[in-house]
């Protein structure tokens, strides 16, 4: 398996300001969560139902009851299991193979680069089991999650890019998109029950705020009227739950990951004088205009050093000059002309050109319970969650493969 990239480099996601969020951010994600979570409801139910039927649930109580009245054995001939697990072995069978390509033959050695760090990127967060359970999730409840993360105290602080999955039932889509990779969608949710003490050690940074939050135990996660008699469980299932009996904060408070996108503002800026380009933050532009230039006999040069080592060439050039004018009783010539500027005279002569240019990135806001976290505008313009939708018609909630054969196995179980 090999993936074929281009990578533009961008730099290190960087923490909004406090005055920069919304106060009704944590009131607008639990509105966002509960509109989204009910007009997912029929998709969420039958993605459990096949997760279930997978797994060997195939009788519903119904059915089972009929059966034993009749003297016949619920029996279950799972064809469906062997063949999920037949694919994942298939397409996981190799490590996947990175190929970085270059955009022109300067960038031969940032591509092997990059190529190295994808495969290191793949290695530190056992990328192959990740992708076990997407294509797990793919075939079984018809879409499957990636997610590429930063993880901050990685690395002694110094922080790693991560790869995981993502439980499809704890991602909330906007109903209203329609590509397969969920681009277009307004907002993205990732939700889910954790307790305080999983969370404080999630977020020891923000333990205070944990811990006052508001206790939640209400779940949306779907029940059917599948039979188990192989004692399967699932997330949030009551089994898992530790609230009476673990932990001396067991209550349950529900996480909230919000993606979506804004529009900010960047700086496009081509200097005249040697062709460079960089793009600025708007933040960034007063240091940027502060800048010292010089223009020594009318040549504009901005690089500090070079601009001192021409200064002080020029003014023992002229010393020396001036010196045999005086030997020889001739006239004094003038000395350079030497102008101190900043970059805002530049862009001023037009020498600089600035452009405002609007771009579009990814806003994550994090919170538990009912109190914010923290917020971060990453560096990308696409969501950092990738999505593997089987049957995909156009909405966010496709359909699986084991949907499509439930009436043949069913048919075989009856046989």
């Amino acid at each position: 398996m090999a993936y074929n990239v281009v990578l533009n480099f961008v730099p290190m996601a960087y923490v909004e300001k406090e005055g920069d969020i919304s106060p009704d951010i944590v009131d607008d994600t639990h509105k966002l969560w509960k509109s989204y979570s009910q007009k997912r409801d029929i998709w969420a139910q039958a993605a459990q139902e096949d997760t279930e039927f997978r797994l060997g649930r195939q009788w519903s109580a119904e059915q089972q009851r009929i059966l034993l009245e009749r003297g016949q054995a619920p029996l279950v001939v799972n064809r469906i299991h062997p063949a999920v697990e037949a694919a994942k072995a298939l397409l996981t069978s190799g490590r996947p193979q990175f190929r970085v390509s270059p955009r022109e033959d300067s960038d031969n050695q940032v591509a092997q680069v990059f190529n190295g760090l994808l495969e290191y990127m793949w290695y530190i967060s056992d990328g192959t089991q990740a992708l076990r359970n997407v294509i797990d999730d793919y075939y079984t409840m018809g879409m499957g999650a990636m997610m590429v993360y930063i993880d901050p105290l990685k690395d002694y602080g110094r922080g790693e890019v991560c790869i995981r999955d993502v439980d499809p039932l704890d991602v909330y889509i906007d109903p209203n998109s329609r590509e397969r990779l969920g681009d277009d969608a307004e907002n993205i949710i990732i939700s889910r029950l954790f307790t305080k003490d999983q969370a404080m050690a999630m977020y020891p940074m923000y333990e205070e705020s944990i811990r006052t939050a508001q206790s939640d135990l209400d779940t949306d996660r779907p029940v059917t009227d599948r039979v188990d008699d192989k004692g399967i469980i699932f997330p949030e299932d009551t089994a898992t739950k530790t609230d009476v009996s673990w932990g001396t904060h067991n209550e349950y408070i529900r996480g909230y990951e919000r993606y979506y996108k804004i529009w900010v503002k960047r700086f496009h800026i081509k200097n005249k004088l040697d062709g460079k380009e960089e793009v600025l933050l708007e933040e960034d532009m007063p240091e940027f205009l502060a800048r010292p230039a010089v223009s020594i006999n009318g040549q504009i040069i901005t690089d500090p050093k070079k601009a001192e080592g021409m200064i002080q060439q020029l003014t023992q050039e002229y010393d020396q000059q001036a010196e045999q004018a005086k030997m020889s009783d001739q006239d004094v010539p003038p000395p350079p002309v030497i102008e101190q500027l900043t970059f805002q005279d530049l862009v001023e002569q037009d020498i600089i050109e600035t452009v405002s240019v609007p771009v579009q990135r990814i806003k994550m806001c994090v919170i538990m319970g009912d109190q914010y976290l923290y917020s971060r505008i990453l560096p990308i313009d696409h969501y950092p969650i990738v999505f593997f939708m089987n049957i995909h018609n156009r909405t966010p909630y496709p359909v699986s493969d084991v949907r499509m054969v439930k009436d043949m196995q069913e048919y075989i179980n009856k046989t």
